[in-house]
């Protein structure tokens, strides 16, 4: 696991440590087991995600997005939840972006979290959402 005191370069992402701590609560995960990363390994995207910021000097502005999707109670399993989830990062970011998929187990109804970099890996263009 990642010493947020050695990794966070400043308090401006500290919201930022603060949702990524929340989104990968072992006791809403599993311990864990319902944690995945796309274009980075989960035991260090945080690391990795300040990292691309530093590489394309973007760490300013929206340091990065957290969306969710949820479930009706007893609409899918665990696994299924989790695997429906990862399925829609890849297609909505997975081309460009570093992102933590988390399955929350912790409520009636089962859901997921996607936080992810808003600098792209590939080409250091920020992400705009047409949500925000």
């Amino acid at each position: 696991m990642e010493n947020p005191e050695k990794t966070v370069p400043d308090k401006a992402m500290q919201d930022f440590l603060d949702v990524f701590s929340y989104v990968r609560n072992p006791e809403k995960t599993d311990n864990g087991d319902y944690v995945s990363a796309i274009n980075c390994l989960k035991e260090t995207a945080l690391q990795q995600i300040i990292l691309t910021k530093k590489q394309y000097q973007k760490a300013d502005g929206y340091i990065a997005w957290h969306r969710y999707q949820s479930f009706k109670p007893d609409e899918v399993t665990p696994d299924e939840c989790h695997e429906i989830g990862l399925k829609l990062a890849r297609e909505m970011w997975g081309d460009k972006y570093q992102i933590i998929v988390t399955t929350h187990l912790d409520k009636e109804h089962l859901h997921n979290h996607f936080c992810f970099n808003s600098v792209s890996f590939v080409d250091g263009q920020k992400y705009n959402s047409p949500f925000s």
